[in-house]
């Protein structure tokens, strides 16, 4: 039995886990925790607007050798995965000052504080596996291994249908969440993957079942931790709840 067993403890075990055993999860019980997260991530008006593409065996594989084959020029979302990043969709609002003003900010990300959080969990996972600042190669070779799932056994692909803005974006992330917490009482670790939207033209090469209709979001790398890896023993830091939450009681 998993030594996880309350939503707190899976809350405090769960990390995005880099490195997997070979070890294969039975496919029914991908299935059944699926089944758990759509029955009870909470979904706006019930809509549930994310799909799953779940991929072992053959067809992991399958995807996994045309991912890294890939030598097209640089790839790009259809989204933005990190505000500077460029993408084929763009932040419009009805508000062209406010448009403006948002742009500017998103064009400036490495100076907020969400840019600095971000280079802090580089440079940590970097220095988890004694890869140095300075080495550029050694930083994009374990980029790469996102192509593979980071050698999980499972990898799923997670879109969302176009019609949704931002709500239901979040809506899906919800159900992101309550998976990957699943998992964790299961005995499973998880890694989600913007890089799969990334190359989200190779990922519709070969996963033909996905409609035009459909934004590819993430991956989700599946499996068994690796847990003597050192690049699964390092955690992200978090910023205090004081940094992110007001708390109101007075009359405003």
């Amino acid at each position: 039995m998993p030594d996880v067993v309350s939503v707190s403890q899976a809350v405090a075990s769960r990390h995005s886990c880099r490195d997997f055993l070979p070890k294969v999860p039975d496919f029914a019980l991908i299935r059944e925790l699926l089944e758990k997260a759509a029955r009870g991530s909470a979904s706006d008006g019930n809509a549930q607007p994310w799909r799953v593409y779940v991929l072992s065996g053959d067809a992991k594989d399958g995807l996994v050798a045309e991912m890294k084959k890939d030598s097209s020029n640089p790839p790009m979302s259809e989204y933005h995965n990190y505000p500077d990043q460029a993408a084929f969709s763009s932040v419009v609002y009805k508000d062209e000052g406010l448009t403006a003003k948002t742009k500017e900010r998103m064009a400036g990300f490495k100076n907020t504080v969400y840019g600095a959080r971000r280079k802090v969990c580089g440079e940590m996972l970097y220095k988890a596996i004694g890869v140095p600042k300075s080495d550029l190669k050694g930083k994009l070779s374990q980029l790469a291994k996102n192509a593979e799932f980071f050698g999980a056994p499972v990898g799923i692909i997670v879109t969302v249908d176009r019609m949704f803005d931002r709500c239901g974006w979040g809506n899906v992330g919800m159900f992101l969440s309550t998976f990957a917490l699943l998992c964790e009482e299961a005995g499973l670790s998880t890694c989600f993957q913007g890089y799969f939207g990334m190359y989200q033209h190779v990922v519709r090469r070969v996963v033909t079942q996905i409609s035009d209709d459909e934004a590819v979001w993430c991956g989700v790398a599946v499996g068994y931790s690796n847990t003597d890896h050192p690049i699964n023993q390092w955690r992200t830091e978090r910023a205090a709840v004081d940094e992110f939450a007001t708390f109101l009681q007075a009359k405003l």
